[in-house]
């Protein structure tokens, strides 16, 4: 009889187990939820804290001293590196920057009052030579750059986040999602020069000195978008890299990450 059990439990637990790492996900997703720059109808920070499930004890926690919620500094440099056994978990950072750049696992999610209707005139516009494909997922209320940026629209913004946030979790497989999308293609195999004046583009969507200080009294120049783009400003000016390199990283950042330019003199 004993036999017999033993028997019966070898043949079973093996494919049990198999059961189990065949739905084992090994994947580590860090998910960066921001709001828009200027966004009138966006949440407050503190609407926005029960998304938060990173450890402030590696990555920095929130705090109101003053009134008003912000976000505190991570504790360590490199702190997404802390999550890196964490399969299978959406680790969801609130506020955060600069974005998490870590092998290509980091998604995110801006919050903003508009959401551009189409993107096309704006795709491979630093890539002067070519212009080769292009996949994203739009409505007026969502617009995806592939499955790694979302744009959402602010006025609806809590159902609309919980849903990309799944959509996001699941690869955008799109039976994970209520948001209607329609799927955008645009492709290119003939190789165009573009031309494009970089720094006249940017002069338009760049602030000048006068315009920061119009409100201000007195006034001290401080960026206040993404943080690491000033690494860049200061590599320019240590002559590190060259103008039109920075150039087409400020472009670069316009497009993909924030429309809060540096004022650089």
């Amino acid at each position: 009889m004993k036999s017999l059990i033993l028997l019966v439990f070898l043949l079973i637990i093996p494919g049990l187990l198999g059961h189990v790492y065949a739905n084992h996900d090994e994947k580590v997703r860090l998910l960066v939820i921001q709001l828009g720059s200027g966004c009138t109808f966006c949440p407050e920070l503190y609407e926005l804290l029960e998304y938060d499930n990173s450890r402030p004890e590696v990555s920095g926690g929130f705090s109101n001293d003053t009134g008003t919620w912000i976000r505190d500094k991570p504790v360590f440099i490199e702190h997404w590196k802390m999550y890196q056994m964490e399969y299978g978990q959406d680790i969801r950072f609130v506020d955060m920057y600069p974005n998490l750049q870590w092998n290509l696992k980091t998604k995110a999610i801006v919050i903003s009052d508009y959401i551009d209707p189409d993107k096309k005139g704006r795709l491979g516009i630093i890539n002067t030579t070519s212009h080769i494909a292009h996949y994203w997922n739009m409505t007026i209320n969502r617009n995806m750059g592939g499955c790694s940026t979302a744009t959402i629209d602010s006025h609806d913004w809590k159902n609309i986040l919980d849903d990309t946030i799944r959509f996001m979790h699941y690869d955008c497989d799109i039976e994970m999602t209520n948001v209607e999308t329609i799927k955008k293609v645009i492709v290119s195999n003939k190789t165009k020069t573009v031309s494009l004046n970089l720094e006249k583009w940017l002069d338009k969507r760049t602030q000048t000195i006068g315009d920061y200080c119009a409100d201000k009294y007195p006034c001290v120049y401080q960026y206040e978008g993404p943080a690491w783009i000033m690494n860049v400003v200061e590599w320019y000016k240590n002559d590190q890299i060259s103008k039109d390199e920075l150039l087409k990283m400020l472009a670069w950042s316009y497009m993909k990450i924030t429309n809060v330019l540096p004022i650089i003199s």
